[in-house]
């Protein structure tokens, strides 16, 4: 997931994965070559509050929420950006993602294999699972940190379905993420399968 604000050439990146840090989204200065500057801090400012971004780029989600709702400035390596009313708004939604995404990884939906018959998409294995993949695609990206990727979906010919993020490694919490963005998905096979659909946004 990420946000950017721009200031002429220069850009300052929100990016969040709760997936793998639900605490906390990295802050970082790019310049009109989408090369990383090299700030001690940043100071992001808001109405009778102001939060210092290290110069690692870690900002406590709790942190950035609090300053988000009214924030106006930001100074980045030394120049000072001005923040308009939509930057606020666009903020603010990322971040009503962000926690969305990162409270279904704490209490992960069941499994597919425990669908409820009136839950989801129902009918043949791959077009309905590739269907459901992209209808909830903006789900996906955001497990994905908003980056392109693969999702590999395995299925049974009882109709159970096991869905991974290609070259993740096994158990990331990441996968657990993408299971829950997709939901229950009921499908009719006359045998297993497997299949891998792409992600992008």
């Amino acid at each position: 997931m990420r946000f950017g604000l721009r200031y002429g050439d220069a850009q300052l990146l929100f990016l969040g994965v709760p997936a793998e840090d639900p605490g906390h989204f990295r802050v970082q200065a790019r310049d009109g070559s989408n090369r990383r500057l090299e700030c001690r801090t940043f100071q992001l400012h808001g109405r009778g509050r102001t939060v210092e971004v290290s110069g690692n780029g870690r900002i406590p989600v709790a942190e950035l929420r609090a300053v988000a709702p009214t924030l106006f400035g930001v100074d980045l390596c030394g120049t000072q950006l001005r923040v308009f009313d939509r930057g606020q708004q666009q903020l603010a939604e990322l971040l009503e993602s962000f926690d969305s995404i990162a409270e279904t990884i704490e209490t992960p939906a069941p499994a597919p294999t425990e669908a409820v018959a009136s839950a989801g998409p129902s009918g043949p294995a791959e077009p309905t699972i590739r269907a459901r993949l992209e209808e909830r695609k903006v789900a996906i990206l955001a497990c994905l940190g908003g980056e392109p990727g693969a999702v590999t979906v395995r299925w049974t010919a009882a109709g159970e379905l096991s869905a991974q993020v290609a070259g993740r490694d096994e158990g990331a919490p990441i996968h657990g993420c993408v299971r829950a963005a997709i939901g229950d998905v009921r499908i009719t096979a006359t045998g297993s399968g497997e299949l891998m659909h792409p992600i992008a946004p």
